[in-house]
């Protein structure tokens, strides 16, 4: 909600403002700085009779405060960028400039669509916005599909920085590089025949080595042919490992 307060004084034709408005707004509402023209000035709607200094384009910005900023009286978006001179003061972007901060995005396009003008990377993820809209990431969400790695880290290892999951193997990326060692963009890291995220969830073996237990037989061989346990190297307690009875023949 606004909060306009209009300091007044007496003049032929009535109140004229003539301190500063003070508005509580979010970005891109105006904030319009009044100065004491020394004469009558054009009536404000909604102010109960305070008047307030010429707008000859309706910006949002008075006449006299245009000269202030330097900004054209007769052009409500004196750059152009598609943003309002009088909502560039209140954003505290450049009227002047059509891209203030830098990141190849016109001042207007950022704040009609949730980006900030100001600042080049807006959720200082590593990526520019302006990069972060050719990849359909979130620019103001470093972490853009929430997987634990933020949107930067995804670019550089290859993984895709909105999906969680970029090889779809049941674990998310983050996880993958963070807590498990394992590779992201391979869904079978150690090349066992289990994908990672059985291993971790279904199994209980270690997605990043083959041969869990060491006994010389591979986990998945151990499930699904000799029906061992891959996290017991002598499953059946006989004094051999696994790996030793294979190469006898089998017989557990």
């Amino acid at each position: 909600m606004k909060r306009i307060v209009v300091a007044a004084s007496i003049c032929s034709g009535g109140l004229v403002a003539t301190g500063v408005t003070s508005v509580q707004a979010g970005l891109g509402d105006p904030v319009v700085p009044i100065v004491d023209t020394g004469g009558c000035c054009e009536k404000a709607p909604g102010l109960g009779g305070v008047e307030l200094p010429p707008d000859a384009d309706g910006d949002g910005l008075s006449d006299d405060n245009e000269g202030l900023f330097g900004t054209d009286p007769d052009n409500p978006d004196t750059d152009g960028d598609g943003l309002g001179d009088g909502s560039e003061i209140g954003a505290h972007t450049d009227p002047h400039n059509t891209d203030t901060d830098g990141d190849l995005l016109e001042d207007g396009w950022e704040v009609d669509h949730g980006f900030d003008p100001t600042n080049v990377d807006a959720d200082r993820d590593g990526l520019r916005d302006d990069v972060e809209r050719a990849l359909g990431t979130d620019p103001n969400n470093a972490d853009s599909d929430g997987d634990g790695l933020n949107d930067n880290i995804e670019v550089v290892l290859k993984t895709d920085p909105l999906d969680a999951d970029s090889d779809r193997d049941g674990l998310l990326d983050g996880e993958e590089v963070y807590t498990y060692g394992t590779d992201p963009l391979n869904s079978d890291t150690d090349a066992d025949g289990l994908l990672d995220g059985g291993e971790v969830h279904t199994y209980g073996t270690d997605p990043a080595k083959a041969d869990t237990d060491g006994d010389g037989v591979n986990d998945r061989t151990e499930l699904y042919f000799w029906s061992t346990d891959p996290l017991n190297p002598d499953s059946d307690g006989d004094g051999l490992t696994d790996g030793e009875e294979v190469d006898c023949g089998g017989g557990f």
